[in-house]
C-alpha cells in the first residue's frame, strides 16, 4: 500500500490566471510521489515518472445542471464562486474515486493543484503531511476542518460554511467510490428540491452529517496548519 496524492485543474480563467495554474500546479508536480494529475493541459505542466496524467473528463454536475435554471450562493467574489466553478469544485470525489479504480489499495490524498497559494503552504510540508497519511486509519476519510463536525440539517446551502476546509482530505481508496456517490446524491437532492448548486464543502459536510462513523477530522485553518493531518 503506498501514498498517492490526487488532484486535477480544469481551465476556467477566471479568478485566477492559467499562467498561475500552471506556475502553482508545476510546484507541486516537482514532487516524486505517485501522483494522478485529471487534466486537459498535461502537456503544460511537469512531468515524472511517478505521475500519470489522465483526461479531467466531463463535470459531472455541469452535465446534470445544462440547461436548468440554476441558483447559486451568493458570495462576495462572484468572479470566482461561478456556477462552473462550484461544478469543477464538485467534481474532486469523482477525480478521487477514478484514481481508486486504478489503485484500489492506496491512500489518496486529494490537494488542490494551486494549494501552495496557501499562506504557510511549503512543498516540505506537503511532504511531511504525504509521509505522515500512511499512518491513518484505512475505516475513515480523514477531513481537514475549520469548524470541526457538521450538525445533522445545520448545513445551509447558500453560503460557504467551514466544516471542510475543501483543499485536502485523506481517502483511502476503497472508500472513495461510495463517497463520491453519496456527494452525488446530496447534491442532486439539493438541486432536485430547490433548484440550487452549493459550494461542495457544504456537500461534504452534508454527507459528513449524513455518515458521521465514515470520517474523522483534524482541526485546520486557511494556512499551513491544513497540512497537520496527524
Amino acid at each position: 500500500m503506498s501514498v498517492r496524492i490526487v488532484t486535477g485543474y480544469v481551465r476556467l480563467d477566471a479568478h485566477r490566471s492559467h499562467a498561475d495554474y500552471v506556475a502553482l500546479g508545476g510546484r507541486l508536480l516537482s514532487l516524486p510521489f505517485p501522483m494522478t494529475v485529471f487534466t486537459d493541459q498535461a502537456d503544460e505542466f511537469p512531468q515524472h515518472v511517478n505521475h500519470e496524467f489522465l483526461p479531467a473528463g466531463k463535470l459531472w454536475l455541469e452535465e446534470y445542471a445544462a440547461g436548468r435554471d440554476v441558483t447559486i450562493p451568493a458570495t462576495d467574489n462572484p468572479t470566482k464562486d461561478t456556477l462552473q466553478y462550484h461544478c469543477v469544485q464538485h467534481q474532486k470525489t469523482a477525480w478521487l474515486a477514478r484514481a481508486a479504480e486504478a489503485h484500489p489499495d492506496d491512500v489518496l490524498v486529494w490537494l488542490d493543484l494551486g494549494i501552495l497559494h496557501v499562506p504557510g503552504i511549503t512543498l516540505a510540508g506537503i511532504s511531511r503531511a504525504v509521509g505522515l497519511a500512511e499512518g491513518l486509519r484505512r475505516d475513515r476519510i480523514r477531513m481537514a476542518s475549520i469548524w470541526g463536525p457538521p450538525v445533522w440539517g445545520g448545513v445551509p446551502w447558500d453560503r460557504v460554511n467551514w466544516w471542510c476546509a475543501g483543499g485536502l482530505v485523506v481517502c483511502p481508496a476503497p472508500l472513495a467510490a461510495e463517497w463520491h456517490e453519496q456527494v452525488s446524491r446530496a447534491a442532486h437532492a439539493l438541486f432536485a428540491t430547490m433548484g440550487c448548486v452549493s459550494f461542495e464543502v457544504n456537500t461534504w459536510a452534508a454527507v459528513w452529517a449524513a455518515f458521521p462513523d465514515r470520517f474523522d477530522h483534524y482541526p485546520c485553518d486557511h494556512n499551513a496548519t491544513l497540512l497537520d493531518i496527524a
